[in-house]
Parts: structure tokens; sequence; C-alpha cells
């Protein structure tokens, strides 16, 4: 099985080409934010 590298702009390229990817796109984005401010309160914590 080969292994294949993208970058996130590659990524919201393909899934922009396919049924429901703007749907999807915004999922994503909106889970990369939540991870993102959660690890904000632990560096914090941390810190």
């Amino acid at each position: 099985m080969e292994v294949s590298e993208m970058e996130m702009k590659q990524v919201y390229e393909a899934l922009e080409k396919v049924e429901n990817g703007a749907d999807l796109i915004a999922d994503i984005k909106g889970e990369i934010n939540t991870l993102n401010n959660e690890a904000k309160k632990h560096r914090r914590i941390i810190a």
C-alpha cells in the first residue's frame, strides 16, 4: 500500500469536487478550530 502526502489545501481542493464537499470542508475546518481552542486551553494551564 502506497502512502502519499497531501497538504490541507489539496484535501480541500479534492473535496470541492465531490457531492457535499463544501459541507465536509466546513465540518473539517470547524473540528480543527475546536481542537485548536482546546489545545490553547491546555497550553495556558501547562505554561
